[in-house]
């Protein structure tokens, strides 16, 4: 083989070598998004979003209109030795990759960085391909990656958070989410013609795209794109 072939050879091992440490996902890249419990039913839903090192938890009855429903934050991440014979955790000793997944309420995080059992936990079992998480900690616990938020769980996150002085669709999902706020407001359709809906108060929409006096959005549990004016949401 020619000298001119074998280091030609040599660079595009090189690049397919490179390319392939570049793609490589961490655990922490798997575990992103948006995940619902796999046993959700008419009694209970149950959601965790997950954002960086950050997840957000809640479960409510959706039969009952109430937004005093259960949520809680925690730190999740991964660590390369077993700590759970430890009774403290450094909750910087986090890393995005690791043998071991460990969740940490952050409530009981102190000033120090430190959190005490039993507010973390490394279950006995984790895996993830990207699509499903499993965990189990005593109760095996199975999730399922979606794309969105049903309607019904956006609605009440956003009027929860009203009273939390907290913007989680903003925080976790980077969503800007707004009410309507007359009665029988109008949706418009991509044209800006048609009326396709009309729109209740206290409905919620997420604004996509702001156009002089208009609002693109998205609503409703089929996610339908449309327009609105700005007066409606004034």
């Amino acid at each position: 083989m020619k000298p001119k072939n074998v280091v030609l050879l040599i660079c595009i091992f090189f690049l397919i070598n490179l390319k392939g440490q570049n793609t490589k996902r961490t655990k922490i890249d798997l575990i992103q998004g948006i995940w619902e419990d796999i046993m959700n039913n008419d009694s209970e839903k149950a959601y965790t979003i997950i954002r960086g090192m950050r997840s957000f938890n809640f479960v409510y009855d959706p039969s009952i209109n109430d937004i005093n429903f259960t949520l809680n934050e925690t730190l999740e991440g991964f660590q390369n030795y077993d700590s759970g014979n430890e009774e403290i955790l450094n909750v910087d000793s986090l890393k995005e990759d690791g043998l071991y997944y460990t969740v940490v309420d952050l409530m009981f995080v102190d000033e120090n960085r430190l959190v005490k059992r039993p507010n973390y936990f490394t279950p006995n079992y984790f895996e993830c391909d990207g699509y499903i998480m499993s965990i189990n900690g005593g109760q095996l616990v199975e999730y399922r990656k979606i794309s969105k938020l049903p309607y019904e769980a956006l609605k009440k996150l956003y009027y929860r958070g009203g009273i939390d002085n907290r913007d989680y669709l903003k925080e976790y999902l980077d969503l800007n989410v707004t009410e309507i706020k007359k009665e029988n407001s109008l949706l418009y359709d991509e044209k800006r013609q048609k009326v396709v809906k009309k729109l209740k108060k206290g409905d919620i929409v997420i604004i996509l795209q702001e156009e002089g006096k208009w609002l693109k959005v998205e609503y409703g549990e089929e996610y339908t794109k449309g327009w609105i004016k700005k007066e409606v949401i004034k």
